[in-house]
């Protein structure tokens, strides 16, 4: 686990301890075990009354406090997910690490820590805004059914159009974007850290006719576990190294 430098980032700290002899840090994560960049972090001395901080993770969802020997309370915020609560003693050591925070899919209203919850497919759109779709969400959007080889193999995959998936978030679309669209690109993220990339004009119907598709379902039968839940199938390309294995999250961002 990478760790933040000693003490509170510059600019990021609202009111906290004095510096002391514990280094308290840890990571915030999605489901999926990927890092969930600016979580607010409040971090509580128990037993010191209404000394508190806060802090935002940065992009690799790793926090980190400076404060005194003692029992603390982590709150973990973030627009999306229910809100975590941690309480553990520091220790007396140098430094005291929580590890990984796994956050629950939600509205925000509930609290739990680690909690366990269905799978589901992060989408990052333009500005960072992301949302969650689960299996059952992509059943609502449009189907497709894909006839097409998968290492030589006749298969017939079911699932959406990757497009409409990421009509759930915002798009280089409209004609705000006419000049600056094709500056625009998708990666694709698997559960081993695998990417794979898109130019968007791959994926708008205004630049081609491009079909990607993101699949729940092999045969009839939900995905196995070596590829879903949810996999990427690119059909007629002669090489198959965008068609991406247990996805966890698709972000479009813009080449600078």
């Amino acid at each position: 686990m990478v760790l933040l430098a000693a003490g509170f980032a510059s600019g990021q700290t609202s009111s906290g301890p004095g510096t002391g002899a514990v280094r308290i840090s840890g990571r915030i994560v999605d489901p999926m075990g990927s890092p969930v960049p600016d979580a607010k972090v409040s971090l509580r001395f128990t037993y010191a009354g209404p000394a508190s901080a806060v802090v935002h993770a940065g992009k690799d969802g790793v926090f980190a406090f400076r404060g005194e020997p003692l029992k603390c309370e982590i709150t973990v915020e973030v627009p999306g997910f229910k809100t975590a609560v941690k309480t553990m003693g520091a220790g007396t050591g140098g430094e005291f690490n929580f590890g990984d925070i796994a956050l629950q899919i939600g509205d925000g209203s509930g609290v739990s820590v680690q909690a366990a919850v269905s799978p589901a497919l992060r989408l990052v759109g333009i500005g960072g805004a992301n949302t969650w779709l689960s299996v059952a969400d992509l059943a609502k959007l449009p189907q497709q059914t894909v006839k097409t080889t998968d290492h030589g193999t006749s298969v017939e995959f079911q699932g959406v159009l990757l497009r409409d998936a990421l009509s759930k978030v915002s798009l280089p679309t409209g004609e705000q974007f006419h000049s600056t669209a094709a500056s625009y690109y998708v990666v694709v993220e698997a559960t081993d850290g695998y990417r794979a990339a898109f130019a968007w004009a791959e994926l708008d119907p205004a630049f081609m006719d491009k079909a990607v598709y993101v699949v729940t379902k092999r045969d009839g039968k939900p995905l196995p576990g070596k590829d879903g839940p949810f996999q990427l199938v690119v059909p007629g390309e002669k090489r198959a190294a965008r068609w991406v294995r247990q996805v966890t999250a698709v972000r479009v961002q813009q080449a600078n």
